[in-house]
């Protein structure tokens, strides 16, 4: 389902008050979907959405094709602003040379 939302948790104030570490954290959120229904349950289908390793996984892959697709584009800019400077320098005076 590629248009499902992500599902994440958060600690709780106790648990911030006692200092959890991100790692700490995400075993947590890790040990709740997989301990809890309905999401170890008929959404399980859905499991790759679930949590912030999987969100920042997914977002990773998303920044790396918008970039690949950007490459076409960022490589015409810069032949076309080479081809300009190339000119502009060809118009100089000789004696700046």
């Amino acid at each position: 389902m590629p248009n499902a939302l992500p599902v994440t948790t958060f600690p709780h104030q106790e648990e911030l008050d006692y200092g959890i570490t991100a790692e700490e954290a995400r075993i947590n959120e890790d040990n709740f979907f997989r301990d809890n229904a309905p999401w170890n349950g008929h959404l399980s289908l859905l499991s790759d959405r679930f949590g912030i390793r999987n969100l920042s996984a997914q977002l990773s892959k998303e920044l790396i094709n918008l970039a690949h697709q950007s490459v076409p584009e960022m490589k015409l800019r810069v032949e076309e602003a080479l081809s300009e400077t190339k000119i502009a320098l060809g118009q100089l005076p000789k004696e700046l040379g």
